[in-house]
């Protein structure tokens, strides 16, 4: 992230602090206390921020903590029990407080959903909200989010051949490189469940036109940590 923060041109612009979203979680507290929802103009807030990219999930009964015009006040002013929270959520906020970062934006918990809320108004700075994130954390291959980032596995399972050249070859020369699968790609990213998902391919889209307006709620152009 470091590297990414300093030395790639297109990386730097998401920390100018030009954009930040309407409202934010605070995660800057220790572990396990209440997370408020805060509005960043009233609080001044200027970022960095990180984003969760997530799947809410096919089962109605199964849904991501929302705020709605009925506990919004709750949410603001006492904050968020971590026992509240849905496995993705507290994940994504470990991930953010390692990072070193304060802030994190989960869609149903800073666009004011149902009856009264804000997701038309919200839903047109979408793009901005994700282009502008220090770095989007996607939750890859969780169906909805009782999932989780994290998954309990062995080193050898993930871990990639290394190769150190000794200079005889002019391809290869003094370098170190990595030994991945031909489709490593494919397999360990464009198969996961997120990527089944229509917003994720507006999203790389997105990319590619990115002065372009979005009505969707969830799409990513930022940095990304894949979580599996």
């Amino acid at each position: 992230m470091q590297k990414c923060v300093t030395e790639h041109k297109y990386c730097r612009r998401h920390h100018s602090g030009d954009f930040v979203p309407t409202r934010l979680l605070a995660i800057g507290l220790p572990d396990q206390s209440r997370i408020r929802v805060i509005e960043t103009k009233r609080h001044g807030i200027k970022g960095p921020y990180v984003t969760l990219s997530h799947c809410w999930g096919k089962d109605p009964l199964i849904k991501p903590l929302e705020i709605t015009v009925q506990n919004q006040k709750e949410f603001m002013e006492e904050g968020i029990t971590w026992d509240a929270l849905p496995e993705n959520f507290k994940q994504a906020i470990e991930v953010g407080r390692f990072l070193g970062i304060q802030h994190i934006w989960i869609d149903s918990l800073c666009i004011i959903q149902g009856p009264g809320g804000d997701f038309h108004a919200e839903a047109s700075l979408m793009h901005q909200v994700y282009r502008n994130s220090y770095c989007n954390i996607a939750a890859a291959d969780s169906p909805d989010c009782r999932g989780g980032l994290f998954r309990s596995r062995t080193a050898r399972d993930v871990l990639l051949a290394r190769y150190k050249a000794d200079g005889t070859s002019a391809i290869f020369e003094h370098k170190a490189w990595r030994v991945v699968p031909e489709d490593f790609w494919d397999a360990e990213l464009l198969h996961t469940i997120i990527y089944t998902r229509g917003w994720v391919f507006q999203g790389k889209s997105m990319a590619s036109h990115p002065q372009a307006p979005t009505h969707s709620a969830r799409t990513h152009t930022a940095p990304q940590a894949r979580a599996r």
